[in-house]
């Protein structure tokens, strides 16, 4: 994944233009939300959680300021798609995520 789509420089430019990343591990929510309870995490542990793809170790989520889930991307499944455009269809699939919110306003 890396050395395709986050290695692509058109990528990096629509990130750092559009977002804040953020890299967690799931495992390590997954043993706060086992210790704590789902009560017992911060808002923005609960919305990472409640948009895990089961059984992906990596997810690409976008979470809008608002804390809401605006979309989730098992990176696993899509990095088994092999697709010239690859570096483009991540592109799409974050402007479909972004545009949800200007959809709501």
């Amino acid at each position: 994944m890396r050395t395709v789509v986050l290695g692509d420089e058109d990528t990096i430019g629509y990130l750092n233009a559009n977002f804040v990343n953020l890299y967690v591990l799931n495992l390590d929510l997954k043993q706060r939300r086992d210790a704590k309870g789902i009560e017992g995490v911060s808002p923005l542990e609960r919305v990472i959680i409640g948009g895990w793809n089961e059984k992906s170790p990596v997810d690409c989520q976008v979470i809008s300021n608002e804390l809401k889930l605006l979309g989730s991307l098992p990176l696993n499944d899509f990095s088994d798609v092999h697709s010239r455009t690859k570096a483009q269809d991540y592109r799409d699939y974050l402007s479909r995520s972004i545009a949800v919110t200007s959809h709501e306003a």
